[in-house]
């Protein structure tokens, strides 16, 4: 072999494994080869995300789910997200080019941990504030609720008892921290509903019903 190929093959071997070889793999094995050098626990499954609005030309996403683990009210799931790129070269040569790591929450109130429900914690929350905030939301019906909706849906317009059947029924899909409050994001889609909860149990929550400004 020359020396040119033995560079070369040197730094696709740093480079990371090409996505055609992560899909080959079982994820234990992907885990350990895209997250080589990093701490990770057991990854136990991978996602190859769709195509989105805001994804750089020639790039593909990629979501290394960690084995979950039981926690105090819940569970916890590392997921690593995984942008692998292929400039010039087929979907199949696109290898890792950057790498960061997610933390997810669930409530669980025994048992093992499940694979799917998932909730995403902002970077400045831990885990364990993420749950107890999504404790708090089976809670809304005995507390006192401030709605604005700025999509002219007629959501706070209901009464309090449908306003709270209604926040109930919506999935949360992220936890973060605004100064001293935790806000839970409700919803999918292009409309959302932010449920401002304070430090004080008995304080009143603040929802508001939008849309999110462009990226």
């Amino acid at each position: 072999m020359s020396t040119l190929a033995a560079a070369l093959l040197l730094a696709a071997a740093q480079a990371g494994p090409t996505l055609a070889e992560v899909e080959r793999m079982a994820p234990v094995d992907a885990g350990r080869a895209v997250l080589a050098g990093r701490d990770h626990r057991p990854i136990a499954a991978i996602e190859i995300l769709p195509p989105g609005g805001l994804q750089p030309p020639a790039t593909i996403d990629v979501d290394l789910h960690e084995r979950p683990v039981r926690v105090a009210g819940g569970c916890e799931r590392g997921t690593w997200r995984a942008l692998f790129a292929h400039p010039n070269q087929p979907r199949a040569q696109a290898r890792p080019q950057q790498v960061y790591r997610m933390t997810r929450v669930t409530l669980v109130a025994e048992g093992g941990c499940p694979d799917t429900g998932y909730v995403h914690v902002n970077p400045g929350l831990d885990a364990a504030a993420a749950l107890r905030a999504l404790s708090r939301l089976p809670a809304l019906g005995q507390t006192r609720i401030a709605c604005i909706d700025r999509t002219a849906s007629g959501f706070c317009d209901s009464g309090d008892d449908a306003l709270r059947a209604k926040l109930l029924a919506l999935e949360p899909r992220v936890v973060t921290a605004s100064g001293g409050d935790v806000l839970v994001w409700l919803g999918e889609g292009a409309t959302f509903t932010e449920v401002r909860l304070p430090p004080d149990a008995a304080g009143v929550v603040q929802v508001e019903r939008r849309i999110p400004a462009p990226a």
